[in-house]
């Protein structure tokens, strides 16, 4: 009972009652043991439940005790016996608890030694008690638990000692510059922040992140690196190809990065109370964590992700960044992505492997460099608009007339030297830039031109041009095209000259800069000392610059090249064509004249040479005349087919081509080498033989009439017009020639708008004021462009051409020939320019270039200040309700007319860059207000995307077109990046609505995520447009086989009905949705609700031009 009742007391104090009443009236009190037995029972179950958690172990004593000792004297109980158990084994026992026996008395209970057997049961629970312990204490204090699992983790982390030993093991490459000198790593390292992918080649395993890794940890010693290389689990035979790989689990993955933390932190305590925090905050993930320390290091089905990117996000002056090397040997990479990409937009990623881990499939945003990136990149830096401007506007030659050039002999000794330089030159429009055109053209056909396979030639060209502006009389222009066209025929070549591309420095955009002139003539060197061998051809020395920036002088120029050309060992063998200009004749005629066995330098006087390329052009020009003469008779052929024809070819028995020997033997004569003058008077024959009824006589007599000197024929020429145009006919002459030539400093005008350009009135008030287009008063009226064509040959002579790009021709000018909008006007020719300009003249038609430029920039503003006018005016009352439906037609109707407007906008958005382009400051403000009030018009009312959807849809490109330059115009690159996207978005239903896979995909290089995509792929689905529809997902998406019923279809039981016919059955989701089943379940197949569009190919147009538009700005910024 007293037993019984101790235990009582502790369970009364354990409940924090006053238990010595309790206690007495229950001895007292004559109850049964059942009830004590109840009070022990409930003691225990506390004892052991969570909020105490008391480790408890019973022993009980196994030998009886002699009671007589303890009651008589010593002498008496020595004869007396009476042993009973103190305490037997129920009472010293609690349920629930393990209890064992000791063999000894109840006095002996605590009294036993080392070595007993006693002893060492007790040793062994007292000892299971304390290594028991933390759990004990955790569960009784979370915190506590956390702290055992923390330093739990810190012992795990060591095991990965050996792979960190092994990183600093690795061999780094040399300083792989072809990794760091791109735009994608230099921006990545200054923003440290983000995913730089080395996409590697497939059995490449030389990586530089190692490299990368050491030099981010030097320069920033806050930084530490997070490590992986899918290499550490592979043998030497997996390397060697011999066995196949063995893959780690991304979760395997991010465990070895998790061990690194807690090795680099183990010893910083402050950082370690944080990551406590961490893991008691993460009470879920406890379980893998300590699972994962079970296992003793990596296990695959344990994901610990979420803890580590919080330990990683913690707010700390230790940065961290991850390096997954060799990611090709890690299996299922798309988790892994998910995981990096969410840590990269906090910290530094680098990962390495070949494309087939797809990170770009998973990180749209990674930067990607490659071992071609650093090569891509340096062309594009090298590559500008106008590097084949000039080149494509040169006529080609008529077949055979300059195959002279193979067999003259100093052409003939040039090409047999391995290096050199060949001087043509010739007189002003003696036919060298159809002769440099020639060169190239036939050079470039040789077998194995431009091949290094076998390392023939690399033929390059750069063709100077003072009509077309500053930029094509650039010797930067012309170092930069070389360079660029070397390095594209030839990567070999660039990989030997690169150190000087390494020299510069690239910005902190990753961008390179502008290239000088220092730079462009040191990678030039190299070329020449890599051996390759290069024939350049450079047509129009003589209209280059002079002068450029830091005085580099022609002179110097042409001295640097023609050093190169001569030097011994070298391999480069310059073309040149030019005028007889004075620095030029004396740079060559030392070295032509020289009587050295091996001087290199050859020259040919072209108009001496060309005699049979002239009489080729007379003949085909006489062909020409004889065809005008017998085309009118076409239309008496066609309509009096039933009179008698005139018995005229018993007289004119001969061809009269025989009849033409006079004209023939007159022009070959007085020719004198200059083609130009050969092809303006075929041009002016033909011209009169159009009239009709013209004699050969008549024809001869007009001939001789003629000047023979260029010059002299174009004074004629102005006499001519001044005799047939009277003074406002004169007036516009001369306003259509300052146009054409006016613009080259920008671009040249297409021939729609010359015509608006010429529209523009003087009076900008009376135009604003006008209820209507002020055009219908001002501007020329006409059917066709051919028309206007014609106006403009009659206003201007022969002092322009209309032409499309790369077709034109040597020979006389038709004006029959169809002409479309986008064909250009350009002056015929440099002695034109030449021309108008000499203070010599008494042309009435005489301006200056400075002028003409002068007089487009105000005409441009004028036509702004007009067209984009501030205030609503008569003909823009359509801007009064931007909320009215036909808002958007209105408005894309109108800029769709507006040729000019793009130019204008050209002019504006560039006039800083334009020496003596700058207008005023208060006009610059108020062209810049008009220009941003429309641009406001269009972005507030948030409907970009419709206007490009149904500007693409409507074909209406100069609407389009338009649209674009007002943006750049008003906010330049600012809010390009929000611009961009609305535009994509329309284009993207424009692709789709023409349903146009190949579209869509281009349009995902621009963007990858759209808020318009999933909505088009239900769309698509519903029509049955498969392939739109897959082009609509990721790279990966399969509209069948990714079941995206319930996306198309919008009904859940519809789903869960035809869901097994479309797994199951030979169905696909076509022919599913189109069967009797599926109508069954209302699945009707989408109608077309939208307006047809109204020509595929113009939306197209519209889609490529919005391209060129965003890779030029690319390009520029």
């Amino acid at each position: 009972m007293q037993r019984q009742a101790q235990w009582l007391i502790a369970y009364g104090n354990l409940r924090r009652e006053d238990t010595s009443c309790a206690l007495v009236e229950n001895l007292a009190a004559e109850q049964t043991n059942t009830h004590l037995k109840e009070l022990v029972d409930n003691f225990a179950i506390s004892v052991n439940s969570a909020n105490f958690s008391i480790p408890i172990h019973c022993f009980y004593e196994t030998q009886k005790t002699n009671l007589a000792k303890k009651a008589l004297p010593s002498s008496l109980a020595k004869y007396m016996h009476f042993d009973r158990f103190i305490v037997d084994k129920n009472s010293a026992s609690l349920r629930g608890f393990q209890s064992t026996y000791l063999n000894c008395t109840h006095v002996m209970m605590n009294k036993f030694a080392p070595g007993t057997n006693e002893y060492d049961r007790v040793r062994n629970v007292v000892s299971g008690f304390v290594e028991n312990s933390r759990n004990v204490l955790a569960k009784r204090n979370p915190a506590y638990d956390g702290i055992v699992l923390l330093d739990d983790l810190v012992q795990w982390a060591l095991k990965c000692q050996p792979l960190l030993d092994r990183r600093s093991e690795l061999e780094t490459l040399d300083h792989p510059t072809w990794f760091t000198h791109t735009s994608p790593y230099v921006s990545w390292y200054q923003e440290l922040r983000g995913v730089l992918w080395h996409r590697s080649e497939v059995g490449d395993q030389s990586s530089p992140l190692i490299y990368v890794t050491n030099r981010i940890e030097a320069a920033c010693t806050n930084v530490k690196a997070l490590y992986f290389s899918g290499l550490d689990a592979q043998t030497t035979e997996v390397l060697l190809g011999t066995k196949p790989p063995a893959y780690a689990h991304p979760n395997q993955v991010i465990q070895t990065l998790f061990a690194q933390y807690f090795q680099i932190m183990k010893n910083d305590v402050s950082e370690l109370k944080r990551s406590l925090k961490i893991l008691i905050d993460n009470s879920n993930d406890l379980d893998d964590l300590k699972k994962m320390i079970a296992t003793g290091w990596m296990s695959s089905s344990l994901d610990v992700s979420r803890v580590l990117r919080q330990l990683l996000f913690l707010p700390r002056d230790t940065k961290f960044m991850l390096i997954i090397d060799n990611a090709d040997f890690i299996s299922t990479p798309n988790s892994l992505a998910k995981f990096l990409d969410t840590c990269s937009k906090r910290m530094p990623v680098l990962i390495s492997g070949t494309s087939a881990i797809g990170i770009d499939r998973y990180i749209p945003e990674a930067r990607i460099v490659d071992k071609n990136t650093e090569y891509t990149e340096c062309l594009e830096s090298l590559r500008f608009a106008a590097i084949h401007l000039r080149r494509d506007k040169v006529a080609s030659a008529d077949e055979g007339t300059n195959d002279w050039i193979f067999a003259h002999d100093a052409y003939k000794e040039f090409q047999r030297e391995d290096s050199g330089v060949l001087w043509i030159e010739g007189k002003a429009g003696s036919g060298k830039s159809v002769l440099a055109k020639f060169l190239l053209q036939n050079l470039q056909s040789l077998p194995n031109a431009n091949s290094t396979a076998n390392l023939e030639n690399i033929v390059v060209d750069w063709f100077y041009s003072r009509r077309d502006g500053e930029i094509t009389m650039a010797h930067s222009s012309m170092l930069r095209s070389i360079v660029y066209k070397v390095f594209k025929d030839s990567q070999e070549t660039f990989n030997c000259c690169k150190a000087c591309y390494q020299e510069r420095q690239l910005q902190p955009d990753g961008s390179s800069g502008e290239w000088s002139l220092d730079d462009l003539q040191c990678i030039i060197k190299s070329i020449v000392s890599s051996s390759m061998p290069i024939i350049c051809i450079l047509d129009g020395l003589d209209e280059s610059a002079a002068i450029e920036k830091f005085q580099r002088t022609r002179e110097t120029i042409l001295r640097n090249l023609v050093e190169l050309a001569l030097i011994p060992g070298s391999r480069i063998k310059l073309i040149m064509l030019s005028r007889p200009a004075p620095d030029i004749i004396m740079r060559f005629n030392s070295h032509v004249e020289s009587t050295a066995p091996s001087k290199k330098c050859y020259k040919i006087i072209l108009q001496h040479e060309n005699r049979q390329t002239i009489l080729r052009i007379i003949d085909n020009g006489l062909v020409a005349i004889k065809k005008v003469m017998e085309s009118l008779d076409s239309w008496d052929e066609d309509n009096s087919s039933n009179e008698d024809p005139m018995p005229l070819d018993e007289i004119f028995e001969e061809v009269p081509l025989d009849a033409m020997n006079g004209i023939r033997t007159h022009l070959a004569n007085n020719a004198k080498g200059v083609i130009l003058w050969v092809t303006l008077i075929i041009d002016q024959l033909m011209q009169h033989c159009r009239t009709g009824g013209i004699t050969l006589e008549e024809l001869e007599r007009l001939l001789h009439s003629l000047p023979h000197d260029l010059m002299e024929y174009y004074e004629y020429m102005v006499k001519e017009l001044e005799q047939k145009l009277d003074k406002g006919q004169l007036a516009r002459s001369r306003k259509a020639l300052m146009w054409v030539s006016g613009t080259s400093f920008v671009r040249a005008l297409t021939i729609q708008e010359l015509w608006d350009a010429l529209a523009i009135p003087e009076d900008v008030q009376k135009a604003l004021q006008s209820q209507k287009d002020y055009r219908q008063a001002t501007g020329s009226y006409f059917k066709t462009w051919a028309g206007f064509r014609s106006i403009l040959y009659t206003w201007c002579g022969p002092f322009i051409e209309v032409m499309r790009d790369t077709t034109r021709r040597y020979g006389p000018r038709d004006n029959r020939d169809h002409v479309e909008p986008h064909y250009v006007v350009q002056l015929l020719h440099q002695t034109v320019k030449d021309f108008l300009a000499d203070e010599k003249t008494s042309s009435t038609l005489r301006f200056q270039t400075s002028d003409a430029i002068q007089f487009v920039l105000d005409s441009t503003h004028i036509h702004l200040q007009i067209v984009l006018p501030q205030n609503i005016t008569a003909y823009t009352q359509f801007r009064r309700d931007p909320d009215k439906e036909d808002f958007m037609d209105n408005l894309i109707n109108y800029l769709n007319t507006k040729w000019l407007l793009r130019f204008s906008l050209e002019v504006f958005s560039n006039s800083d860059s334009i020496q003596g382009a700058m207008p005023e400051r208060d006009i610059w403000l108020q062209l810049w207000g008009q220009i941003n009030t429309w641009y406001r018009l269009i972005t507030y009312t948030k409907q970009v995307e419709e206007f490009v959807l149904s500007a693409c849809l409507n074909g209406k490109d100069v609407a389009l077109q338009n649209l674009l330059h007002i943006y750049i115009s008003s906010a330049g690159i600012w809010r390009w990046s929000e611009i961009q996207d609305q535009l994509l978005d329309g284009a993207l239903v424009a692709a789709a609505r023409i349903d146009s896979p190949a579209l869509v995909r281009r349009i995902r290089k621009y963007k990858y995520v759209w808020d318009r995509a999933s909505e088009l792929r239900r769309k698509a689905i519903r029509q049955g447009k498969l392939q739109l529809a897959a082009a609509l997902g990721t790279d990966n998406y399969n509209p069948e086989r990714d079941l995206e019923l319930q996306m198309a279809l919008g009904d859940s039981s519809a789903v869960s009905a035809l869901q097994y016919d479309l797994v199951s059955s030979t169905f696909g989701l076509r022919r599913l949705m189109a069967s009797d089943r599926a109508r069954q379940y209302g699945v009707q197949r989408c109608v077309e609700d939208e307006a047809p569009v109204k020509d595929r190919e113009k939306t197209e147009q519209c889609v490529d031009k919005l391209f060129a538009f965003i890779k030029a700005q690319e390009d520029t910024y």
